[in-house]
């Protein structure tokens, strides 16, 4: 069984960025809820995934995703306007006008309205807590990486930065942005079968 984060593709020489680690060029790695899986639950999960349960970061104890994001200096999502508080800071949003192609800017038009209609405000309190990983849990499962190479939202460099830090036994990488499960939709499920596999 091997844990799957997945994350977006680097287009360049992936092995100059994550030295020894095994490295496929068309898979992409992200975070399937933290869940050990088999083969067939990867294809299933692939296959009804939502935009939630794909791309998620890869923390260490004592990080949050806001602590995360906040070092990601190539994300669309840092750059002024273009991540948006509330009036009351309960909930965040990303500006409606860019949305769209952040999420998936390797979308034709039909896809990128479906990504559009798709956009709800996060809760803020979750974004702001600071995870406990534990050498028992996390640190038992055997883990692999789908890299995304045209992510915009979570950078190939913040990618390389949290593998850096949490190595994972495979490094598999899509060209695709951060919805592969929407503009890749076979790419991504034979990635996840074969980190799994």
């Amino acid at each position: 069984m091997v844990r799957i984060i997945c994350y977006r593709q680097l287009r360049h020489d992936l092995h100059s960025v994550f030295g020894g680690l095994r490295f496929h060029h068309e898979i992409t790695l992200r975070l399937i809820h933290g869940s050990a899986i088999s083969a067939g639950w990867a294809r299933h999960q692939a296959l009804k995934c939502s935009t939630k349960g794909i791309c998620r970061p890869v923390p260490q104890t004592g990080d949050s995703l806001v602590t995360l994001s906040s070092q990601d200096h190539y994300s669309a999502l840092g750059q002024e306007g273009n991540f948006l508080l509330a009036e009351d800071f309960s909930t965040g949003s990303v500006n409606a006008d860019i949305f769209a192609s952040a999420f998936c800017p390797d979308c034709d038009e039909e896809q990128l309205t479906r990504v559009a209609a798709s956009q709800i405000a996060e809760p803020l309190g979750p974004l702001n807590t600071p995870v406990t990983l534990t050498a028992e849990n996390f640190g038992s499962v055997r883990r692999a990486y789908i890299l995304t190479a045209e992510d915009i939202v979570v950078s190939p460099q913040l990618q390389a930065f949290m593998l850096s830090n949490t190595p994972a036994e495979r490094v598999l990488a899509l060209n695709t942005g951060h919805a592969p499960y929407i503009s890749a939709p076979q790419a991504l499920p034979d990635a996840l079968i074969a980190a799994a596999s």
